[in-house]
């Protein structure tokens, strides 16, 4: 296996130099910016500084993917993403749920065979969607959340409806970016970064803002 081997994903490469992705790259200062500032804003709590520290990353590590754009920088991009994921529904089982411990990182455990099962049935229904069909697994949580902490705690409910519309419209235009190269060179990718960071940012002062009213 060939780690610096070359990847072609999106529309908006047209050959293999560093600078391929332009907008693909730069829109992932918007994590970066969104992650900086909701560290300082969220500095007083430990796990949301983790949190927006972890978003940072995402921004670096997706600017990576579109600049070098080769399989070693894919892992990256995606470790980054699982990572954040898995920290998140570890903070939304403890304090939005009031798990314990042990069963918030049960919670965790049982995602992974949940987004493996809903990665394959959709990939069997609507094919290989450009990669996006694991992401789903996050829209259908967002929802799932959501629902049920409606009458326990109306605004994080409602702030996580608006991370589970957001997200969907998100993976949509990620999973649709091969079908318009012929019309839009530049793709729908970009809007995936800009649209994703905003749910990833709402998700983070959503948490913070629970935890800051449980002091």
């Amino acid at each position: 296996m060939n780690l610096l081997q070359s990847i072609d994903l999106y529309c908006e490469r047209q050959n293999i130099l560093f600078w391929s992705e332009p907008i693909n790259a730069l829109t992932n200062f918007f994590f970066i910016v969104f992650g900086l500032y909701l560290f300082f804003k969220t500095y007083n709590d430990k796990f949301s500084r983790v949190l927006s520290f972890e978003l940072v990353i995402i921004g670096v590590f997706s600017f990576l993917f579109h600049t070098f754009a080769n399989l070693l920088t894919a892992i990256m991009d995606t470790f980054s993403i699982l990572i954040f994921g898995f920290t998140y529904l570890f903070g939304a089982n403890f304090w939005f749920l009031n798990l314990s411990i042990t069963k918030s990182i049960t919670g965790i455990l049982i995602f992974v065979p949940y987004s493996i099962l809903v990665t394959f049935f959709l990939q069997q229904f609507l094919g290989s969607m450009n990669g996006s069909a694991f992401y789903y697994s996050y829209v259908f949580l967002f929802l799932g959340y959501s629902i049920y902490l409606r009458k326990k705690n109306p605004y994080v409910s409602k702030n996580l409806f608006i991370c589970f519309f957001v997200l969907l419209i998100s993976v949509i235009l990620r999973s649709i970016d091969h079908k318009f190269c012929s019309n839009l060179t530049l793709g729908t990718h970009f809007l995936w970064h800009i649209l994703n960071s905003v749910v990833l940012g709402v998700s983070i002062i959503t948490l913070y803002n629970k935890k800051v009213f449980l002091h």
